[in-house]
């Protein structure tokens, strides 16, 4: 008899542990991913929460970020208005088509830059003592840089130290981005002289469309720039407002040396 009850108590106690056992498996097969879930889902809530209440320091920064943009675009246009119009016509130089990029450049370098920087330096209140010489214009269009061109150029002005430092401090003024690269001065005040080497920079658009075009037959014809691309003179010298005597007009520009635009023939006056 007592053995039975104690199989009796096995079988119970057997019984409960089976139970037991079966139980926590129930909890993790069931209950365990269940409570996981719940603490990912409060995790994301939280998180979007957290992005809920960034959400205005956010935007307030997207629209600074767009107001600094639609800002730098304007002082660039303005920039590029007063600074990177070229040649009569005041055209914008683009680097998307480098042969127009190149007859802007001659229009630019023959007809407008010489006589446009001599009106800047008389209006400064010192004497131009030497021509402006502007050099020979490009001729082949693949030739022309297409981040930044540069001219180098130098002239000499006189007048007294206050009359040369106010022309020297309007330079930025000028209608042309200018690097002064070297200033010496001679005399003294008020016949003072400066020598001013500069160079007039210009910042193409589109240089990451810049393609190369097909080279052109050069020209042959004697006494121009040595002949050039699709007609246009090769490199040489320039007169004082355009190309040396012998060369072909262009674009309007006046032959033989002759002084564009009305400018007198002396520029040191």
């Amino acid at each position: 008899m007592k053995q039975s009850k104690v199989r009796r108590i096995h079988v119970v106690i057997i019984g409960v542990v089976v139970a037991l056992i079966l139980g926590a498996g129930q909890y993790f097969a069931l209950i365990s991913p269940t409570m996981a879930q719940i603490k990912s889902l409060e995790d994301e809530k939280a998180g979007h929460e957290q992005a809920r209440a960034e959400l205005p320091k956010a935007q307030q920064e997207l629209a600074k970020a767009k107001a600094d943009a639609l800002s730098a675009k304007l002082q660039l246009a303005r920039y590029e208005d007063r600074y990177m119009r070229l040649g009569p016509a005041r055209e914008l130089l683009s680097m998307a088509d480098r042969t127009k990029a190149m007859v802007l450049l001659w229009k630019e370098q023959v007809d407008t830059l010489a006589p446009l920087l001599e009106r800047s330096v008389k209006k400064s209140g010192v004497r131009l003592l030497t021509p402006i010489t502007v050099p020979a214009p490009p001729s082949d269009p693949n030739q022309i840089p297409k981040e930044q061109i540069s001219i180098p150029l130098s002239i000499q002005v006189s007048g007294s130290f206050p009359q040369i430092v106010k022309f020297l401090r309007s330079i930025p003024n000028f209608p042309r981005l200018i690097q002064i690269t070297n200033v010496t001065l001679q005399g003294e005040s008020p016949r003072m002289v400066a020598q001013v080497d500069f160079t007039v920079n210009y910042l193409p658009r589109d240089s990451d469309k810049a393609k190369d075009v097909p080279s052109a037959v050069a020209g042959t014809d004697t006494g121009t720039y040595g002949g050039g691309y699709s007609g246009y003179p090769g490199p040489g010298g320039m007169s004082q407002y355009g190309p040396s005597p012998g060369a072909p007009p262009m674009n309007g520009a006046p032959a033989n040396g002759a002084p564009a635009n009305g400018a007198p023939a002396n520029a040191g006056g």
